[in-house]
């Protein structure tokens, strides 16, 4: 039944040529239906696809399992059905075809062949090595509409031999593994598809040797769009979206491409051409990508009203011809600064020409290397790092603006430029040199008219504007002597030939240019330079041979407008900075001689010098002229540089010169600096290292663990306040505690001025000496311009003797009545350590009037003075006991004399002892300094010896020797019977006393009158405390002498520790009969006290400046002038009390007996109590002798 209706469905299509129209249905139904499965059609496909074939699929999933090839049939159409869906208002295609086992379709001289509303789903043809769903050979008037091919393992269509009319639109390819559509041989027009990828290596569309149209599509994902190999292929795409894939088109061989009105986003390349004959490109936009379009060895690229945005490279063309950009926007947008992206790239081009353009934001606007013939007309340079950099060729600049780069506008090597019209360089900035252009063998030709500005422009070092570079010359320097001259040619040409002086044609334009090193406007501006390639504008009258740039630029820069600061070249000429003035050559001096010590380097001060005089940096070389070769490279300063030479150079003669001084210039003849050096032998203190050839300490001082040595400065490092020079044998000696009174706190010495450890004009070893002609000084430990006539100071020390003596007999001022030794004790401390407690630092007159009263306390004059000229240490210790002993000798004269003068004996009878028994207490500070002085050794660390001891105080003199014996048996005589005697008789005297029944002890009655005058004063059982202030005195003195650091915190803390054991001893027992008394010496006690912890804490605490020095000697004039003051008062009182007395005893005879008796009886009472003996010591006073106020009432009568 079944073959019958075959035959007649044959018969029919033979005999009456109609159409044919099959239902294909995706299920099995009744067998009787015109409806049957896709399977059945292709199990007798030869039958059913003939010419005039129309097959509807009903929807569903069409399984097909076997190929079905269609071979020379015309007017063929398969349709798939579509559902209308009322309720979203969608139409969409729900047939579907779906290919098992390597099946699918092959249409071979197909004519008029249709494919709509279906969907293709892992059909796979197996042709060679590769796969294909849909297969179209030598086919024509081919309609795809609205298909979707997916899945596919291999190419989606391929399509060979199509002679016309293949259109391909509002379709589907999603997933495919190889091509979407490979075309070769064919044409074919794609329209409103849709390209979808999934695989990486996939690619949209391949052409070869075809012409294909490609319209509203969109291309997404795969690693190519469009590929196209051949060179007889044609590519017209328009309207079209590429985004997200790696190339968006491929265009080899072609001969002909355009692509327009298309969006490039998010892929890896957008337009690829090579060896093209003719492409172009306008109308697109290209966003976010690495190269978006790159011609290689094209024959003509056109780039017309394209956008670029956010890419890395914009256009790159390689190897080709033509290059035609025109009315295009290059934008970096938001691209990180770490990123380098660049506008254009043009290499080994033959002619590239931009105009109407705009670049804005990139790191390099354009960058033409090797390319013939540039052209860059009315474009635009905004906020781009550098606008543009040109390296071999010819550039044409017309028209343009460059504003806002950051680091030079133009970067040119090698290249010739020619500007013309109006150009403006603004606001631009360079990171190094040149502020605009950077110009480098390069030369800017001005072609008239031009006007060209260059406004707001600056650079990190050189040329604020223009900065130009020669590497022409050569590179290694020659002989100086050397008379080639070097002709470069002048990077600014000028080709004007009908202007005229009053208005020409070219003009330049600076203003608020500036760099930070050298030429603010222009850098590199030679005076010897060729202008042979200029049209010289015949208004200069000036002879072309002689013609010279700067000269041109005043015409054009309306005459003058840049001066020479504004101008400068290579420096050529070094100039010497000596005693400050600026030397240049020719050198007056001939050749710098220069000498030094190994390890040491030369210091030179020079700067280097250009044609127009102005300093500018640059490298200089050090030429030897014993080897003729470069031994150094340095680079100098805007500022003078100091250079230092290194040991090295050894003996010789040195050129220092720059590299554009080399041979002679206009400007500058023998621009070299000649420099001699000398090495010397090391200086004393100083070794030669063998190894490392540097001086060194000499093995003595490198013993000495504190010792540095430092040829540099040729200085010996030493701790402060120490001692380091030679001796009178010429040996090195060093003493680390050198007297603070003698050695300055210096950090280093230098040998040959060893003298500068000492202070106060102070020579010699350990600054025991005076410096010639001057001589040493009381009041303090300096050295003074002194004469002869000084000796007549004798005369106010002899008043001085005699005004004291006088002044304890007459206000009876004495130890006896116990004032005054709070106060003696008071002054001795404080003078002990005045270069502290109270230094006299500040000129107000009272801290120098404080001073004085001090020293006299401690029998000195309290003023510096000098004594004799010539008088040394060892004399002043000498004339330091003839003070005391000469007031003691004041009291034993009025003792003799009042044995035999009865006035004398009346007027000084009751006072004389207890002044002399105060003299002797203010006579024992000072001889115990003196002493102690005397006996102050030091030991020298000696070269080549043992330690040498030397006297403290002048290490010129050693100690223990014949000079030095006289001064140490005297202060040995003092110490045993006066010193040690006198503490011992102060503190244990009141035991004495009382066992002075014996006679081995009976000789202290015969000191009764002289002890009574000590223990008047303090209570029965501490009428020791003078023998401990004795003690007192030693400790704090000795303490002094023993700190041989010269610092006072170890002095500061003993002082501390003394008093305040005695402030607490007298505030728990009182010590004085008179609380009065014992409240001012506790007073007193506190004082020092306060004053020594506060100079502690502010050594140890607070930072020093003079500032807070002076704000500390402030307090302490301040605390001693308390003290003082309160010393004053007692002082005026007992002068009050004298006047008093005096005027009661002169007074008239009152007539009333009664009242003068009484009177008489008072006075009488005052004598007694004043003469009222101390204790016997045994425990009772002693029995009142009658005898002993007789004479007290004789006079009273």
């Amino acid at each position: 039944m079944e073959l019958f209706a075959i035959l007649r469905l044959l018969l029919m299509l033979f005999l009456v040529k109609k159409v044919c129209t099959f239902c294909i249905s995706a299920e099995p139904i009744d067998p009787a239906s015109e409806c049957k499965q896709f399977k059945t059609y292709i199990l007798l496909s030869s039958v059913y696809f003939q010419s005039n074939a129309v097959f509807h699929f009903l929807p569903g999933i069409h399984v097909v399992s076997s190929l079905l090839a269609v071979n020379q049939v015309n007017n063929i159409s398969f349709i798939g059905n579509v559902v209308q869906d009322w309720a979203n208002g969608t139409i969409h295609q729900d047939t579907i075809i779906e290919c098992h086992n390597s099946s699918g379709f092959i249409f071979n001289g197909t004519i008029n062949l249709t494919i709509t509303n279906l969907t293709f789903i892992g059909c796979s043809i197996q042709q060679q090595d590769t796969y294909s769903s849909l297969v179209f050979m030598n086919v024509s008037d081919v309609l795809i509409d609205d298909v979707s091919i997916q899945n596919s393992p291999g190419y989606g269509i391929f399509v060979s031999l199509a002679s016309r009319h293949f259109f391909i639109q509002e379709s589907l390819f999603f997933n495919i593994s190889s091509s979407a559509i490979y075309c070769m041989n064919s044409e074919v027009n794609i329209s409103t598809s849709v390209f979808v990828f999934t695989v990486q290596n996939s690619s949209g569309l391949i052409v070869i040797n075809a012409t294909t149209f490609v319209h509203s599509s969109v291309f997404s994902g795969s690693l190519l769009g469009v590929g196209v190999h051949s060179e007889y292929s044609e590519l017209y795409i328009y309207n079209s979206l590429f985004e997200n894939m790696g190339t968006a088109l491929e265009i080899a061989h072609s001969s002909h491409s355009v692509i327009s009105l298309s969006t490039f986003n998010s892929i890896k390349s957008g337009i690829n051409d090579v060896a093209s004959m003719d492409t172009m490109i306008e109308y697109c936009n290209f966003t976010k990508m690495g190269r978006a379009i790159q011609a290689t060895k094209s024959n003509y690229l056109l780039v017309h009203n394209c956008t670029f945005m956010e890419i890395i490279i914009g256009v790159y063309a390689r190897s080709g011809l033509n290059v035609t950009i025109s009315d295009v926007l290059f934008d970096g947008g938001q691209i990180s600064l770490t990123v380098l992206n660049i506008g254009v790239i043009a290499t080994e081009m033959e002619s590239i020409s931009v105009r109407l353009s705009k670049f804005s934001s990139v790191s390099w606007g354009m960058a033409l290397i090797d390319t013939v013939h540039s052209t860059i007309t009315s474009s635009s340079f905004t906020n781009n790092e550098n606008s543009g950099l040109f390296q071999l060729g010819e550039v044409n600049i017309t028209d343009c603006i460059f504003t806002n780069y950051s680091n030079s506008a133009i970067y040119a090597i090698s290249t010739s430029i020619a500007i013309s019209g109006n150009t403006s360089f603004l606001n631009g900035h360079s990171l190094d040199d040149g502020g605009a252009l950077y110009l480098s063998n390069s030369v800017v030709t001005l072609v008239a008219p031009t006007n060209i500005i260059f406004v707001n422009n600056s650079a990190l070092l050189k040329g604020g504007a223009i900065y130009a570079e020669y590497s022409s010359q050569p590179n290694n320097v020659r002989d100086y002597n050397d008379s080639l001259s070097l002709t470069i040619p002048c990077f600014l040409q000028f080709i004007d030939p009908y202007g005229t002086f009053e208005n020409p044609n070219i003009r330049l334009y600076f203003a608020n240019n500036k760099a930070d090193e050298s030429g603010s406007t222009i850098y590199g501006l030679r005076l010897e330079c060729d202008l042979s390639d200029s049209f010289v504008p015949y208004y200069l009258n000036i002879d072309q041979n002689v013609l010279t740039p700067i000269n041109i630029l005043k015409v054009i820069s309306n005459r003058g407008i840049l001066d020479a600061g504004q101008i400068a070249s290579d420096p050529i000429a070094v100039c010497v900075i000596d005693k400050g003035q600026l030397q240049c050559p020719p050198f007056s001096l001939g050749v710098y001689n220069f000498s030094f010590y190994p390890g040491q380097t030369m210091s030179m001060s020079f700067v280097t010098i250009d044609e127009y005089k102005g300093v500018t940096p640059t490298i200089v070389y050090v030429h030897s002229m014993a080897t003729f070769a470069v031994v150094d490279t340095f680079r100098t300063e805007k500022t003078p540089l100091v250079h230092n030479v290194p040991l090295k150079y050894g003996n010789d003669t040195f050129s220092y010169i720059t590299e554009a001084g080399i041979g002679n210039s206009v400007v500058w003849k023998n621009t070299f600096l000649p420099v001699t050096v000398q090495i010397l032998p090391c200086p004393f203190g100083f070794t030669l290292n063998n190894e490392t050839n540097v001086c060194v300490c000499n093995p003595f001082l490198a013993s000495l663990p504190p010792i540095r040595c430092n040829i540099t400065d040729e200085r010996i490092y030493s701790p402060l306040q120490s001692w380091v020079g030679n001796i009178s044998d010429g040996r090195l000696a060093f003493y680390e505690f050198c007297p603070y009174e003698l050695c300055v706190e210096t950090a280093s010495v230098h040998l040959s001025h060893q003298d500068d450890q000492c202070r106060n004009n102070r020579i010699g070893v350990m600054c025991g000496g005076c410096q010639a002609n001057l001589s040493e000084v009381f009041g303090k430990p300096l050295c003074m311009k002194c004469s002869d006539w000084s000796l007549f100071m004798i005369i106010p020390f002899a008043i001085m003797g005699i005004a004291l003596v006088a002044l304890l007999l007459i206000i009876n001022l004495t130890v006896s009545n116990g004032v005054i030794d709070g106060f003696i004790f008071y002054a001795n401390i404080v003078k002990l350590n005045s270069s502290y407690l109270l230094p006299i630092t500040i000129s107000d007159g009272f801290t120098s009037t404080l001073f004085a009263l001090v020293a006299w306390l401690n029998l000195d004059l309290g003023i510096v003075t000098c004594f004799y000229n010539g008088m040394r240490i060892y004399g002043k210790v000498w004339l330091q006991f003839v003070f005391p002993a000469y007031v003691l000798c004041l009291v034993g004269v009025i003792v003799v004399v009042g044995r035999y003068s009865a006035t004398v004996s009346k007027l000084c009878r009751y006072s004389v002892v207890p002044v002399l028994a105060t003299l002797v207490l203010l006579c024992f500070t000072k001889l115990l300094s003196n002493v102690i002085t005397i006996f102050s050794a030091a030991y020298l660390d000696v070269e080549k010896g043992k330690n040498l001891p030397v006297w403290q105080y002048n290490g010129n003199i050693a100690f223990f020797t014949m000079k030095h014996i006289p001064l140490f048996v005297v202060g040995l005589v003092i110490t045993i019977f006066f010193i040690v005697p006198y503490i011992l008789l102060m503190l244990f005297s009141p035991c004495l006393r009382k066992v002075s029944h014996l006679k081995v002890i009976s000789w202290i009655n015969t000191l009764k009158p002289f002890l009574d005058c000590y223990e008047a004063p303090f209570l029965p059982k501490h009428r020791f405390w003078t023998g401990i202030l004795l003690i007192a005195r030693v400790v704090i003195s000795i303490a002094k002498a023993l700190n041989f650091s010269g610092k006072d915190s170890f002095n500061m803390f003993v002082t501390i520790t003394v008093v305040l054991c005695m402030l607490v001893y007298v505030a728990r027992f009182g010590v004085y009969k008179s609380w009065v008394i014992s409240t001012i010496e506790m007073f007193l006690y506190i004082n020092l006290i306060l004053l020594s912890l506060f100079r502690l804490l502010f050594q140890n605490i607070f930072s020093s400046n003079q500032k807070s020095e002076k704000a500390l000697a402030v307090t302490y004039s301040l605390g001693v002038g308390s003290a003082v003051i309160i010393f004053l008062g007692i002082v005026i009182h007992r002068v009050y009390d004298l006047i008093k007395k005096f005027k009661d005893a002169s007074a008239p005879v009152a007539e009333n007996n009664e009242q003068s008796d009484g009177a008489k009886i008072d006075d009488v009472n005052y004598a007694l109590h004043e003469l009222k003996p101390a204790s016997n010591g045994v425990g009772t006073e002693t029995t009142d002798d009658p005898r002993q106020y007789r004479e007290v009432l004789l006079s009273i009568n």
